[in-house]
């Protein structure tokens, strides 16, 4: 792609190559969010995954063998087989940008009158990544507590997580005390660290024995709930902590066999998910043969200004398998942080006075959010013996009206005593030493 090496401009038509040609990896890192992510918790990512996945799961019996017997009949059944479905669901998110917010603001600046823009390919690849990982933000924090039953309008809507699943297979009876797959646990809440310990190691010592045969258990669980359980280790076991428990080498000496996992993906609260390394999936469709995952730009065809991008993919998750010799959930519940990232989740306005007593604020339209370009009125009212002064940010105008930009924004109006007011108080203050002396 030939660009004017003497300006450092990109047309439109060069911004769309560009789009084009980092394409792939802002779809990959979008879908697949991080690879290290996913390889830390040990997650199976299956990539190219169109629509549904189908996955027939043999469970094996065991225990069945016994030593021949002339004459003794032996039947036993090796298993049962059945179906778990990994479905990928279609998330999209349109970004926009103004490109005459870059006018004079190095090194996006608009340059003369052909109208074309220093904007480099290094620039215009930076931005389209960083909406990729605004998206994909989004995207991770649905891996374990996304509902599609949530609807559309939901930002835990996207696709179902693994929480979705459980909760689905407890409903079906297939994890149940009765199937050893779940067990009832005291909270682990940081009240008592050593009984939160003691519960964490109750839930590993009563997994199914053929679990606790393999070569290594993960145990999924929020940041602050190993926090607690570490701390509890610690106060119990002075002198044992050897080294810290986001090591992947790290193990509790009566818990050989876990590792313990936690991520800001997993939210708060005190539910344990025990399972084998990569029993979790997660899938994605970056073919587009089915869901057209896919980045595109385009001009806003009011405003010409305006770039807008869309980015758009499909994903989901499945456990692979709950029997108890691979799986365990405990009762604990866990709740979404929030946004995992990001400066701010809201397009917001917070109005409001250096002193509720020298006077109020108001704003027309009240809203909880707005949008870039709605135009808000500000007027400050200024109690007796008090005046206003200016606002925050060193306008004086009273009543007030600016137009949002989009991001959050917080205007503070400033008051101070009147003049003869303040000048009242002095004298009031030598009269009563006057008559004191």
């Amino acid at each position: 792609m030939a660009i004017d090496k003497k300006n450092n401009a990109l047309s439109v038509d060069q911004i769309l190559t560009i789009t084009r040609e980092v394409e792939p990896d802002i779809l990959e890192s979008a879908a697949l969010v991080n690879d290290s992510v996913f390889e830390d918790m040990q997650i199976n990512v299956i990539r190219d995954l169109e629509n549904v996945s189908s996955l027939m799961v043999f469970d094996r019996k065991i225990g069945t063998t016994r030593r021949y017997q002339a004459g003794k009949e032996l039947r036993s059944k090796v298993g049962f087989m059945h179906e778990r479905e990994l479905k990928v669901a279609l998330s999209w998110n349109r970004y926009t940008e103004n490109i005459q917010n870059f006018r004079e603001k190095a090194p996006f600046s608009i340059l003369g009158s052909n109208e074309t823009y220093a904007f480099s390919a290094t620039q215009t690849a930076f931005l389209l990544n960083q909406m990729a990982i605004s998206y994909s933000t989004d995207l991770l924090s649905n891996l374990f507590f996304g509902k599609e039953a949530k609807g559309v309008e939901d930002p835990y809507g996207l696709y179902d997580g693994y929480f979705a699943h459980i909760e689905r297979d407890i409903n079906a009876g297939r994890i149940s005390v009765k199937n050893h797959n779940y067990q009832e646990l005291d909270p682990i809440n940081g009240v008592d660290p050593e009984a939160d310990y003691d519960t964490a190691l109750k839930f590993y010592q009563n997994l199914d024995p053929k679990m606790k045969m393999q070569r290594e258990i993960l145990i999924y669980c929020s940041e602050t709930t190993l926090g607690h359980i570490a701390r509890g280790y610690n106060m119990k076991y002075q002198g044992m902590q050897t080294a810290s428990v986001l090591d992947p080498t790290f193990r509790f000496f009566e818990m050989p066999k876990a590792r313990f996992v936690s991520h800001a993906a997993m939210g708060e609260g005190d539910c344990l998910i025990a399972t084998l390394p990569y029993n979790l999936d997660f899938g994605s469709d970056m073919t587009g043969s089915v869901t057209d995952s896919t980045i595109k730009m385009a001009n806003d065809q009011n405003d010409f200004n305006v770039l807008i991008f869309q980015i758009q993919t499909a994903q989901g998750t499945r456990i692979r398998r709950i029997s108890s010799d691979v799986f365990c959930v405990s009762s604990g519940k866990n709740t979404p942080l929030g946004a995992m990232g990001g400066e701010y989740t809201e397009d917001t306005l917070t109005v409001g006075v250096n002193d509720s007593e020298a006077g109020s604020v108001s704003h027309t339209p009240e809203q909880d959010t707005y949008v870039e370009g709605d135009k808000i009125t500000m007027e400050a009212t200024a109690n007796e013996g008090y005046e206003f002064v200016k606002w925050s940010d060193g306008g004086t105008l009273n009543p007030r009206t600016i137009v949002f930009s989009g991001f959050p924004e917080s205007y503070e109006a400033i008051f101070q005593k009147k003049a003869a007011e303040a000048e009242g108080n002095s004298n009031a203050g030598a009269d009563d030493e006057e008559a004191q002396g």
